[in-house]
């Protein structure tokens, strides 16, 4: 069964509300998901941050994502199999009309994308959550 916890901030109980109206398709798709509500503390007080874990399949593959409630937002997939090695990170700030449903079909295709992953494809991650994410300009 998928624990799905609750948050006062209202943009984390938005998401993680979209993610229980599709705890269904999460147990059925995965091999194994994991979600905790985590308290980071600092001098100035204290941020609130969401973290999954989500394993598509039974090999060494995750996808992990961690949800801070200022929209900040950090995606890492990975597998390390005998047939594949790759890996794929990306973190920015989440749009602020990004809907809970959005980010709930992005979590969605990226896990399914497992399936057809190798270390050349890891780009399709990318078009993904490229309409959700304000990554800004990059350094040269």
């Amino acid at each position: 069964m998928l624990i799905i916890p609750s948050s006062e901030n209202e943009f984390l109980a938005s998401i993680l509300l979209g993610i229980k109206k599709r705890s269904k398709s999460l147990k059925h798709n995965t091999w194994n998901a994991k979600i905790e509500k985590v308290f980071v503390e600092y001098e100035n007080g204290r941020s609130e941050k969401v973290e999954l874990k989500l394993q598509p399949f039974n090999e060494n593959a995750w996808l992990e994502i961690d949800i801070w409630d200022d929209r900040w937002l950090s995606i890492h997939c990975w597998a390390r199999t005998k047939e594949n090695n790759w890996d794929w990170f990306e973190e920015a700030r989440l749009f602020p009309n990004v809907t809970s449903k959005s980010f709930v079909t992005a979590l969605e295709a990226t896990y399914k994308t497992f399936f057809r992953m190798n270390s050349d494809d890891v780009i399709q991650f990318k078009p993904i959550w490229t309409n959700l994410l304000a990554t800004g300009p990059k350094l040269l």
